[in-house]
């Protein structure tokens, strides 16, 4: 029989979509007292692959990838998505997402 092993610790991150750099900024330090530092930071990437948060969002919608450098166990993703979803929520204007907060972690054997 197999025995419980302890969790192997994560990298987090997330991915925001945005239209006004103001509002990723404000998400990103949001963010941080979720992950921890946001040490690395991708340069700004249009996102074209979709039009479908255009409706609600406008255009053009640029994507920031940013990670934390602070160890994480991974079984916390699913916290880290509702504490995302409420900052979506406090950024909103008349009921619209300024940005789109999509966290997840990189593990020694796979990214989700």
């Amino acid at each position: 029989m197999a025995e419980v092993q302890p969790f192997q610790p994560v990298l987090p991150f997330v991915g925001v979509l945005y239209i006004e750099k103001t509002f990723c900024d404000r998400a990103l330090n949001l963010v941080e007292g979720i992950l921890g530092t946001l040490e690395l930071k991708s340069e700004p990437i249009p996102f074209e692959y979709t039009h479908y948060y255009e409706a609600e969002m406008g255009a053009p919608i640029t994507r920031v990838w940013a990670g934390s450098t602070e160890l994480a166990d991974p079984s916390e993703l699913a916290d880290w998505k509702l504490a995302t979803d409420k900052i979506e929520r406090e950024l909103a204007v008349d009921d619209c997402r300024t940005v789109n907060l999509d966290p997840g972690f990189v593990g020694l054997s796979k990214a989700v």
